[in-house]
């Protein structure tokens, strides 16, 4: 049995609740009701019962194809097109979509699977969300520790839909194929804003970022957005033999590197190279892997405009103030370091809470400040309890990875899509780390995307190891 099929199953085949012969009536029944409404209605309101059947039809499809739901909502997700656009709509478009979701996870459990599926990721994910919101017993800026729940709240939801609703290895690999294009396209998206204008001046020089706002819209958080991106596409190329859609992912690969760079962030570059080298040290061909990479990053340097090149030759000019090197950039993350030991001696347990290290910062007297650091954001914010929960969520991620690559290396079958994928999250899960040594990215969406992912991995291993079991007689 292939483990292309779903990895949770019911005994027998089980009677769908919405079957397409069902949909395609109840589809018949409102569109023909709509266009009787327009022609009742004046204008200009003829045309509402429109907007209405598109979105009843939606909702239908949604809950009959759950795949058709996770994608929109993923798509809303990775692009947010409302801030990218600047679109104003009445609306919450997002939330009723993630309903309709929960909605017919929900049935699924209740009436299909029976019970409740719970995975190894799973209790990682638990243990750091029930951390997180413990924090807020001890936090002394509630409203601003409850805020940043909330959003944290809408990620972890995002991992149980994604994880619940992604069953076989074919949904799989499109949603990693919507991830992909979602990162390649904000980063084709910034550079085409910058070079007709809409760009941010800073440190001289003029420097690309998302239009729109958002919480990743600086030049420095668009940067990562893009590097933590790149592993995926590299290893869909490694995977795939079809030549065009190695050149289609190369070509992505080299717009998001280029807008990198357009950026002007220092850690952004630095960036670029850790994740060309760890995908050599990675490669299976590592001395050809990193020729190809240290050609690149050569070529890069060479075309590079020479201000963004200079830029990030200051990484280095610990002498000079932040307009032109990295002085006061390096002592930041020393002082936040220091001041996260601090404010966790303070309250050890459950910490200053979720996301009040800036007020506890300012009651310092320093004004207002992230620690650019995820060790003091982690150890401030949620002290003891945090830093077991995080150990919790890193140790089932990775314990998941090495099982799922060793399953396939046993086999022999290192070109397997999971095997290519476990990879990529595990160039991408170090990129984290890295980046975290000098950004406070400990709530950033990606750890628990990927977080997903590995879940994802871990159950379609587990079906493809149970199919090779005889049955028992």
């Amino acid at each position: 049995m292939s483990n292309t099929g779903t990895f949770y199953q019911t005994e027998g085949r089980a009677r769908p609740l919405i079957t397409r012969q069902h949909l395609f009536y109840l589809l018949f029944i409102i569109i023909l009701t709509a266009f009787s409404l327009m022609l009742i209605l004046p204008t200009p309101y003829d045309f509402a019962p429109l907007f209405i059947v598109a979105g009843l039809c939606f909702v239908l499809i949604a809950f009959r194809y759950p795949m058709v739901g996770i994608f929109v909502y993923l798509l809303i997700f990775f692009i947010k097109p409302n801030e990218l656009f600047q679109i104003s709509v009445p609306v919450p478009y997002e939330r009723l979509v993630a309903l309709i979701i929960i909605v017919r996870m929900l049935v699924d459990m209740a009436f299909v699977e029976k019970k409740i599926p719970l995975y190894r990721m799973d209790f990682g994910i638990l243990a750091f969300y029930v951390a997180v919101f413990l924090s807020l017993l001890g936090a002394t800026d509630l409203a601003t520790a409850r805020a940043s729940f909330d959003i944290f709240s809408k990620v972890i939801l995002v991992y149980f839909l994604i994880t619940r609703i992604v069953n076989s290895q074919a949904k799989f690999k499109s949603v990693i194929w919507l991830y992909a294009f979602s990162v390649a396209f904000l980063g084709v998206y910034s550079s085409w804003s910058y070079y007709i204008g809409d760009y941010v001046t800073a440190q001289g020089i003029a420097r690309a970022y998302l239009p729109g706002g958002g919480s990743y819209a600086d030049p420095n958080s668009l940067a990562t957005s893009l590097i933590l991106g790149i592993p995926f596409m590299a290893y869909l190329i490694f995977y795939h033999r079809n030549i065009f859609l190695k050149i289609v992912l190369a070509a992505m690969i080299a717009a998001c590197v280029w807008t990198v760079v357009l950026t002007g962030s220092r850690g952004g570059m630095l960036g670029v190279i850790t994740v060309l080298l760890l995908m050599g040290l990675f490669s299976r061909r590592k001395l050809g892997t990193l020729v190809i990479a240290i050609v690149s990053l050569l070529v890069l340097a060479a075309v590079a405009p020479k201000e963004y090149m200079d830029r990030f030759a200051t990484i280095a000019a610990y002498d000079q103030d932040d307009e032109s090197g990295a002085g006061n950039s390096a002592r930041g993350r020393i002082e936040g370091l220091k001041y996260g030991i601090k404010f966790f001696l303070q309250r050890p347990l459950t910490g200053v809470g979720m996301g009040n290290f800036p007020y506890h910062f300012y009651q310092e007297g320093k004004g207002w400040f992230n620690p650019h650091n995820m060790v003091a954001k982690l150890i401030s914010e949620l002290g003891i309890l945090g830093i077991i929960g995080f150990t919790a969520f890193i140790y089932w991620f990775v314990r998941i990875l090495r099982e799922a690559k060793a399953y396939y290396r046993e086999k022999k079958k290192t070109s397997h899509f999971i095997y290519q994928m476990s990879t990529a999250i595990q160039v991408a899960l170090l990129m984290l780390f890295f980046q975290g040594l000098f950004g406070h990215n400990l709530y950033r969406f990606n750890w628990y995307i990927f977080a997903s992912f590995a879940a994802i991995i871990y159950n379609l291993v587990k079906y493809e190891k149970e199919s090779e079991t005889p049955a028992a007689v």
